[in-house]
């Protein structure tokens, strides 16, 4: 090397992260001990003796030096190298054209191992398609291999059926043996669900205690009954651990393409439905959506009258649960829940009802509303001086395809006489839109200053792709993560990748369903110290919440 090149020797030499040169073939003629230790080599003489880098796929060093020969500059190119024992490396590699003392054209690059960053990202990919407990496909992933086979189905003219399996009682069990053997039993649940389909069948773990089954290429309804007859009776055999058994039951829904639904998710409910019915007819059975369909067709009927009259009436309420900082006990925000004063049943809690709203076309008046009472309650807040909280209200799919929600919206502001920034809308993981036209709506609402919040994180479909783009502020881990922590390994794994990951995305994180001290002290001490749930407060009516305010203030 001539003596010009001294400076650009003590570049390399001090250089921490891996840097070398080459020439235009691609032959490396310098690096610095980092590179060489960095890929296996005991001393950089030793790597350099090899003279090139070794890529796992050839096509991509081709590919990288006409990009450098063209374009003169590389940035963040990831790329894996094989190491000197033939393991892979994965490496970040920026690279810039230049001259050397000679004139000659060098490429000089420095390269950064990103292989365990890519694992950590491959690992949450992984946790986010399967159950962590059982190891079996999520929900997430059972949908979509249902709609795979749906599409194989319609082309060749083919029947598949679903089974929604539910444990019986389970959560006796849980409270009579803890939640360490339920664990055990669910785990053993999973592998007798699986030894009760062939291999080409797909069983996946869709909650707590509910499964299901998807069954491809039989002949005919009665091979179904079969199969669920015989998830019925393996379920039914003992359970023993240490010495103990356990005898539990499971309730079994069919639904059959096409007569039962045409899509993933009717057709997932409607064997949901199913099992419903078996569970109301003596549990430890199973039932065919068709024999469910009348009267729940019926029923369904009758609830979406009362939720008409309920919007007429001015039946639907809200309750507030406060999301508290726990590094100072104040409460940042409130998160607006909607409840049915229904005249004889009391209080109904959403669930009892939204699906059927959903269906009705009625979501979209609903969700209007409890954006039309969540403002007046702010600005009556704000005008006594109880400001500084903003409230959270929940945005359904059906509203975010709404074309005009944005002029709504702002309607809903202006008439109230709140500034956006009061608000955090949230939408759930679950409804996060694939199609651009939607990922515009989100930017239009996030550019009116409101917050925007993804709920029931580590539930849904969302990509990394879509949560990179997505103009969300916060990031809300689903209770279903939390409820376990730090007892379950598995989902103290995933709720540290979650925070890992939105630590390097820069979101704010709220744990959802904190219950007990010792999972706000697990989160605290992962620097998670934002949380909702029963520890800190249950749902209150607004008069209680103020009076909350009252006190903080």
């Amino acid at each position: 090397m001539p003596e010009s090149g001294l400076d650009y020797r003590n570049i390399y030499e001090l250089n921490a992260t891996g840097v070398c040169r080459l020439d235009v073939t691609g032959r490396v003629i310098d690096c610095n001990h980092a590179l060489a230790i960095l890929l296996g080599y005991a001393t950089r003489e030793e790597f350099l003796a090899v003279e090139r880098l070794e890529f796992v796929n050839e096509s991509d060093g081709e590919l990288i030096l006409a990009a450098l020969r063209d374009l003169g500059e590389l940035r963040t190119i990831e790329v894996p190298l094989r190491r000197r024992d033939g393991s892979v490396a994965w490496l970040c590699q920026n690279a810039t054209a230049t001259t050397d003392a000679d004139g000659n054209v060098v490429f000089d690059a420095v390269l950064m191992e990103t292989s365990e960053q890519r694992e950590a990202i491959q690992q949450l990919e992984h946790f986010s398609l399967h159950d962590p407990l059982t190891e079996l496909p999520n929900r997430t992933l059972f949908l979509d291999r249902l709609t795979v086979a749906l599409a194989a189905a319609r082309r060749g003219q083919r029947r598949i059926a679903v089974l929604y399996v539910d444990l019986d009682y389970f959560a006796a069990v849980v409270s009579r043996w803890g939640v360490s053997t339920a664990e055990r039993i669910l785990k053993r649940v999973g592998v007798r669900l699986a030894d009760a389909v062939r291999v080409e069948d797909s069983v996946a773990r869709i909650s707590s205690d509910e499964f299901a089954l998807l069954v491809t290429g039989f002949g005919d309804e009665e091979t179904c009954a079969i199969i669920a007859q015989r998830v019925v009776d393996s379920i039914a055999q003992p359970f023993v651990f240490d010495g103990h058994e356990i005898t539990i039951a499971c309730s079994v829904g069919i639904a059959v393409f096409p007569t039962d639904g045409a899509e993933a998710d009717s057709l997932l409910d409607n064997s949901r439905e199913a099992m419903l019915r078996a569970k109301e007819t003596g549990r430890n059975s199973y039932q065919f959506h068709r024999n469910a369909v009348s009267q729940r067709a019926f029923e369904r009927a009758l609830l979406v009258g009362g939720v008409r009259r309920a919007l007429l009436n001015g039946e639907f309420v809200l309750h507030y649960q406060p999301e508290i900082d726990t590094r100072t006990g104040r409460i940042d925000c409130i998160e607006a829940l909607l409840r049915w004063n229904h005249p004889e049943f009391g209080l109904v809690e959403p669930i009892r009802f939204l699906a059927a709203a959903e269906t009705s076309y009625l979501a979209e008046s609903i969700g209007e509303w409890v954006l039309t009472e969540a403002c007046r309650q702010a600005r009556e807040w704000e005008s006594i001086g109880l400001n500084g909280a903003r409230i959270a209200i929940n945005l359904s799919r059906q509203q975010l395809e709404k074309p005009h929600l944005i002029d709504d919206i702002d309607r809903i502001f202006r008439h109230a006489g709140v500034s956006p920034s009061i608000l955090q809308l949230e939408v759930s993981e679950r409804a996060i839109p694939d199609c651009q036209e939607m990922l515009d709506t989100l930017n239009e609402l996030k550019s009116f200053g409101s917050h925007l919040a993804i709920d029931d994180f580590g539930t849904g479909r969302c990509s990394f792709q879509q949560l990179k783009s997505l103009p969300a502020n916060t990031l809300k881990i689903d209770r279903s993560f939390i409820q376990n922590v730090p007892a379950s390994r598995e989902d103290s794994a995933i709720v540290e990748a979650i925070l890992t990951m939105a630590n390097g995305l820069q979101r704010r994180v709220v744990a959802e369903g904190v219950e007990t001290r010792e999972q706000m002290t697990y989160l605290q001490q992962k620097r998670c110290t934002e949380m909702q749930g029963f520890l800190f407060g249950k749902p209150i009516s607004a008069h209680d919440m103020e009076e909350s305010l009252r006190l903080q203030h």
